[in-house]
Formats: structure tokens, C-alpha cells, sequence
């Protein structure tokens, strides 16, 4: 796996996480007219390819954005969005972290956005 499919591989490990699907099983790729809150759009916002003397690894960064129908709703559905793509070891990721966060409403959702700094190896 390198940091260009890395969406499938998030995808699969928030709906994976029983805390995830307990709120939603709605995680896209990109934004839907149709979506339902609460859902999930995971962005690749950023890859960058390191090189070491065995090879490489991949710097990857997304953004998770986690609707809901008010601000606890979308903290809650985050929390879980994290936990899940944090503890994903198994789906190829060597590490992960919370390198930033935003929130806001827009029509009639509210949302909490992650940026997830990646690395894959």
C-alpha cells in the first residue's frame, strides 16, 4: 500500500470500528448531495514520499470530516472517527496522529474536522 490508495484503507477502518458504525455507517470519499447525517468525508489533502536507505515511506494527510445533526453529535462521531483510524496498525498505517482540528456548521449540519497526519512504510 502507498499513501495514493490510502482512502480505501481508511475507509475500511472506520467501518470496522463498532464505535463508528454505532453512530453511522456512512464514510465517502467525497461529499454527497444524498449523504444522510451523521456521516463521514475523508479527504487526502497532502502526500509526501520520504526516502531512507532501504527504501521509502509515505507522509500522508487527511482530513476527516465528521456531520452531524448538532455539535455533540459531530464531536461524538470525531471521537470515534479518531479512535478508529488512530488504532489502525492493521490496515497498513505505521503511525497516525491528530495534527490539527476545526468546526463549524454549515446548512443544517454541524461538523468536526481532523486532520490526520499518516505514515505508511
Amino acid at each position: 500500500m502507498s499513501g495514493i490508495s490510502i482512502g480505501t484503507n481508511i475507509r475500511a477502518a472506520l467501518l470496522d470500528s463498532e464505535a463508528v458504525t454505532a453512530i453511522t455507517s456512512d464514510a465517502y470519499p467525497v461529499a454527497r448531495d444524498t449523504a444522510r447525517l451523521p456521516y463521514i468525508v475523508y479527504t487526502l489533502t497532502g502526500l509526501d514520499e520520504s526516502k531512507y536507505k532501504e527504501g521509502h515511506y509515505d507522509i500522508v494527510t487527511v482530513d476527516l470530516d465528521c456531520y452531524g445533526v448538532d455539535y455533540d453529535s459531530a464531536v461524538a462521531l470525531a471521537e470515534a472517527a479518531r479512535d478508529a483510524v488512530e488504532g489502525a496498525g492493521h490496515h497498513g498505517m505505521r503511525s497516525c496522529y491528530l495534527s490539527n482540528m476545526r468546526t463549524g456548521a454549515t446548512g443544517d449540519a454541524y461538523y468536526v474536522t481532523l486532520t490526520l497526519t499518516i505514515k505508511i512504510a
